[in-house]
């Protein structure tokens, strides 16, 4: 439940700060009870879909910003439920063997990790790097972490998290893993990547 209650947490947050308004006020312009309300913002639990519409509407969220949130919702409830859990295991899986594929079609030789986070490794250049097929990053803190201890673990140059598209909105972790020689790819540009 953290990525969800963080992000309202946070609005939360803001509207204390700019409009004054108290969280039991919200809880009851939301349609929550106070109880549910403090749950949901401490990441006890996640609301019903229900109350989302009424939830965004009391934290005052714009379109973009109540899609945004809602999609961090969907990924909650994927975390949460177990058979969502296999459907996730076997999409990475899948999503696995295509950037394998993908690599050996640009003419890379990667070897499979017997790690269980860090699926290949590849030199290119002389650079050692580790690869990741994340498809999407949820929590941007941990994937820096991890990859971070990988770097360290297996004496990495840098390390590719190969995500399915370009992340959006997220320039300023994407400078902070550069700084450390982490690298984001989209899986359509992953054949053409050089370290640099």
């Amino acid at each position: 439940m953290v990525l969800f209650s963080r992000a309202i947490s946070g609005q939360v947050r803001k509207l204390k700060q700019r409009e004054k308004v108290r969280v039991g006020t919200l809880a009851v312009e939301s349609g929550m009870s106070r109880p549910a309300f403090y749950d949901m913002l401490n990441g006890r639990s996640l609301p019903r879909e229900h109350r989302l519409e009424g939830i965004f509407r009391a934290l005052r969220l714009s379109g973009d910003e109540a899609r945004r949130f809602h999609g961090l919702y969907e990924d909650e409830k994927l975390l949460g439920h177990r058979g969502k859990q296999r459907e996730a295991r076997t999409a990475r899986a899948k999503f696995r063997e295509r950037v394998y594929r993908k690599l050996l079609e640009s003419g890379q030789c990667p070897w499979v990790s017997r790690e269980a986070d860090l699926d290949f490794f590849l030199e290119v250049d002389k650079v050692r790097a580790g690869v990741v097929a994340i498809a999407r990053i949820l929590d941007w803190e941990k994937a820096l972490g991890s990859a971070l201890g990988h770097m360290h673990t297996h004496n990495l140059d840098c390390c590719i998290l190969c995500v399915t598209e370009a992340p959006a909105n997220e320039s300023k972790f994407l400078k902070l893993y550069k700084r450390y020689n982490i690298e984001v790819v989209p899986f359509d540009t992953l054949g053409e990547w050089k370290p640099g």
